[in-house]
């Protein structure tokens, strides 16, 4: 299906269709089967309709109506964390359509380390210190007497 159920809060999940045509009282149908009939050719969404074998239906029209509680109360998922990943909610849910650019806007943040690379030489020499102290300052000696002859 085409349609999913969002709520102000940003959780997404599946309209519950029974509910949605029942009004909350799909406990009482016995056929609990359902389609989708288009019934008109502009492609409207108050020309689509969910009925059921039971006889009920109800138009994509009254699920546009963000004060309405025809689409019931949000459950909380997160289906880009899993599908064990719900957290209490108790919105109302709001008719969203699947591919729509609306439907979700995540936040996404990008980070990466790179450790920055010491040759062991380079590390032999920090633990030592700079190169003059590993080697001690060098000594002088007196300065030689000259070598020419006289």
């Amino acid at each position: 299906m085409r349609f999913v159920r969002s709520c102000k809060k940003g959780h997404v999940d599946d309209i519950d269709w029974l509910f949605f045509v029942h009004h909350g009282e799909e406990k009482n149908c016995p056929y609990k089967t359902l389609w989708v009939e288009e019934r008109g050719t502009s492609g409207d969404i108050g020309n689509i309709y969910i009925v059921c074998s039971c006889g009920k239906g109800e138009s994509l029209a009254a699920a546009t109506n963000p004060s309405a509680s025809v689409l019931g109360k949000c459950s909380g998922s997160r289906p880009w964390l899993g599908e064990l990943a719900r957290e209490e909610c108790g919105e109302n849910s709001r008719l969203l359509i699947r591919t729509a650019s609306n439907a979700h806007f995540p936040q996404t943040l990008s980070a990466i380390s790179i450790p920055e690379v010491i040759s062991p030489l380079q590390e032999a020499s920090s633990a030592t210190g700079p190169f003059s102290m590993k080697f001690g300052a060098l000594k002088t000696s007196k300065p030689r007497e000259s070598l020419t002859r006289s």
